[in-house]
């Protein structure tokens, strides 16, 4: 009697048990979304011991990309964002405060002559 779906070859159903698995390591890669206040975590995959380790790793909890993290056990700093400057900073950044003082009392000038 045959079991239905067997093959009808003899194939063995047993685990292989006596078998060295391949050897292996864990790779960390940070996820920046989820964790504790939002900071990101980290994922560890098991990877093939002479495996070349792929620069980023998608999240299965979140779809995101997660970057590889060199071995650091502590998420990457957020990038601070450079202060808004004013006005006067971008103007002060191509001319010289007398050139600004010199430009000024020339349109005053101007205007005061065509008011006249």
């Amino acid at each position: 009697m045959r079991l239905r779906g067997d093959r009808g070859i003899a194939v063995s159903y047993e685990p292989d048990r006596d078998h060295d698995l391949a050897a292996r390591r864990e790779v960390p890669y940070f996820c920046p979304r989820g964790g504790e206040g939002d900071t990101g975590h980290t994922i560890r995959v098991p990877l093939a011991a002479e495996a070349e380790p792929p620069i980023t790793w998608t999240c299965r909890q979140h779809g995101t990309e997660a970057d590889l993290s060199l071995g650091t056990t502590s998420p990457p700093r957020p990038k601070r964002p450079t202060p808004r400057k004013h006005h006067l900073q971008h103007l002060y950044e191509r001319r010289s405060p007398e050139e600004l003082e010199a430009l000024v009392n020339e349109r005053l000038a101007q205007l005061r002559g065509d008011r006249k």
